[in-house]
Protein backbone atom coordinates (compact mmCIF):
# COMPACT_ATOMS: atom_id res chain seq x y z
CA UNK A 1 0.00 0.00 0.00
CA UNK A 2 2.70 2.31 1.49
CA UNK A 3 4.47 1.94 -2.80
CA UNK A 4 0.93 2.54 -4.26
CA UNK A 5 0.60 5.82 -2.13
CA UNK A 6 4.26 6.38 -3.33
CA UNK A 7 3.63 6.56 -6.83
CA UNK A 8 3.91 2.67 -7.84
CA UNK A 9 1.12 1.37 -9.72
CA UNK A 10 -1.51 -0.70 -7.71
CA UNK A 11 -0.43 -3.66 -10.54
CA UNK A 12 3.06 -3.47 -10.13
CA UNK A 13 2.54 -3.62 -6.52
CA UNK A 14 0.42 -6.79 -6.92
CA UNK A 15 2.42 -8.56 -8.93
CA UNK A 16 5.53 -8.03 -7.14
CA UNK A 17 3.24 -9.48 -3.61
CA UNK A 18 1.48 -11.99 -5.60
CA UNK A 19 -1.95 -10.02 -5.03
CA UNK A 20 -4.34 -8.83 -7.74
CA UNK A 21 -4.42 -5.15 -8.79
CA UNK A 22 -7.69 -4.88 -7.50
CA UNK A 23 -6.88 -6.13 -4.30
CA UNK A 24 -4.42 -3.35 -4.05
CA UNK A 25 -6.10 -1.08 -4.92
CA UNK A 26 -9.24 -1.65 -2.73
CA UNK A 27 -6.46 -1.50 0.41
CA UNK A 28 -5.42 1.66 -0.57
CA UNK A 29 -8.82 3.18 -0.70
CA UNK A 30 -9.82 1.74 2.30
CA UNK A 31 -6.71 2.95 4.13
CA UNK A 32 -7.24 6.60 2.82
CA UNK A 33 -11.15 6.48 3.87
CA UNK A 34 -10.59 5.15 7.24
CA UNK A 35 -6.59 5.23 7.94
CA UNK A 36 -5.58 2.12 9.61
CA UNK A 37 -8.89 0.82 10.56
CA UNK A 38 -9.78 0.43 7.17
CA UNK A 39 -7.34 -2.49 7.03
CA UNK A 40 -8.77 -4.50 9.56
CA UNK A 41 -10.29 -7.12 8.32
CA UNK A 42 -14.45 -7.01 8.35
CA UNK A 43 -15.95 -10.20 10.50
CA UNK A 44 -17.26 -12.75 8.47
CA UNK A 45 -20.97 -13.97 7.80
CA UNK A 46 -21.76 -17.60 8.16
CA UNK A 47 -21.29 -20.25 10.63
CA UNK A 48 -18.54 -19.79 12.50
CA UNK A 49 -15.65 -23.17 12.21
CA UNK A 50 -16.74 -26.62 14.11
CA UNK A 51 -12.97 -26.73 14.92
CA UNK A 52 -10.68 -24.61 16.87
CA UNK A 53 -7.22 -23.16 15.89
CA UNK A 54 -5.17 -26.41 17.63
CA UNK A 55 -7.33 -28.88 16.09
CA UNK A 56 -7.39 -27.46 12.80
CA UNK A 57 -3.66 -27.27 13.29
CA UNK A 58 -3.46 -30.90 14.06
CA UNK A 59 -5.18 -31.55 11.51
CA UNK A 60 -2.88 -29.69 8.89
CA UNK A 61 -0.40 -31.97 10.22
CA UNK A 62 -2.33 -34.77 10.16
CA UNK A 63 -3.09 -34.39 6.80
CA UNK A 64 0.40 -33.83 5.55
CA UNK A 65 1.89 -36.82 7.50
CA UNK A 66 -1.00 -39.26 6.33
CA UNK A 67 -0.97 -37.68 2.80
CA UNK A 68 2.75 -38.90 1.96
CA UNK A 69 3.82 -40.60 -0.97
CA UNK A 70 1.31 -42.05 -3.11
CA UNK A 71 -1.35 -41.94 -0.85
CA UNK A 72 -4.11 -39.52 -0.39
CA UNK A 73 -6.19 -38.78 2.31
CA UNK A 74 -9.90 -38.41 1.52
CA UNK A 75 -12.61 -36.58 2.32
CA UNK A 76 -14.35 -39.88 4.01
CA UNK A 77 -10.72 -40.66 5.91
CA UNK A 78 -10.61 -36.77 7.32
CA UNK A 79 -14.24 -37.49 8.74
CA UNK A 80 -13.06 -40.50 10.67
CA UNK A 81 -10.21 -39.06 11.86
CA UNK A 82 -12.16 -35.80 13.17
CA UNK A 83 -14.89 -37.98 14.80
CA UNK A 84 -12.33 -39.89 16.33
CA UNK A 85 -9.61 -37.49 17.62
CA UNK A 86 -12.36 -34.80 18.30
CA UNK A 87 -15.45 -35.84 18.76
CA UNK A 88 -17.00 -33.84 16.05
CA UNK A 89 -19.55 -34.78 12.69
CA UNK A 90 -18.47 -32.92 9.87
CA UNK A 91 -19.63 -34.84 6.05
CA UNK A 92 -17.68 -36.05 3.59
CA UNK A 93 -17.81 -32.79 1.31
CA UNK A 94 -17.55 -30.40 4.32
CA UNK A 95 -14.16 -32.52 4.79
CA UNK A 96 -13.04 -32.42 1.19
CA UNK A 97 -13.51 -28.76 1.21
CA UNK A 98 -11.18 -28.77 4.57
CA UNK A 99 -8.80 -30.73 2.06
CA UNK A 100 -9.07 -28.31 -0.55
CA UNK A 101 -8.30 -25.16 1.63
CA UNK A 102 -5.25 -27.00 2.98
CA UNK A 103 -4.09 -28.04 -0.75
CA UNK A 104 -4.17 -31.70 -0.03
Amino acid sequence: MWLVLGGLSAVKVGRRYGDSSRAVSNWVQRFKKDGAKGLEDAPHPGRPSTLNLSQERKLGAFVAKAGTGSRKVSGGILAAFIKQAFGATLTRRQCERILKRLNA
